[in-house]
């Protein structure tokens, strides 16, 4: 059988929209300050714990996140300091383009 081997177009588009959801950016960003366990990250964003744990299994499957384990403690940071420069790359493309982003219709959640 043989494998089909996606293009890099594919894997960025893939890797992109492990940013596009606003609960797994929302996580990414807490962690871009500092490691943090699940009920940290829940408390700062106010969210359901099931909501937090699925999309933190959602980034540990795709490798953005890595979870490290202490006793009953397990503690969640960034896979790859790339990722915060990633974040703060995109917000500094917002500096400037921000109005277009917030009014443009194609862009608008479902």
């Amino acid at each position: 059988m043989q494998t089909v081997q996606p293009t890099q177009i594919e894997l960025l588009a893939k890797l992109f929209r492990g940013f596009g959801d606003k609960t797994r950016l929302a996580i990414l960003k807490s962690l871009a300050e500092s490691p943090k366990i699940a009920s940290q990250i829940v408390e700062e964003l106010g969210l359901p714990q099931s909501t937090v744990s699925t999309h933190l299994g959602c980034l540990r499957d795709c490798n953005l996140v890595v979870a490290s384990k202490s006793g009953r403690r397990v503690t969640y940071s960034l896979s790859n300091g790339l990722i915060k420069e990633i974040i703060g790359l995109a917000e500094n493309v917002l500096k400037t383009t921000y109005q277009n982003i917030w009014s443009c219709v194609n862009y608008n959640e479902e």
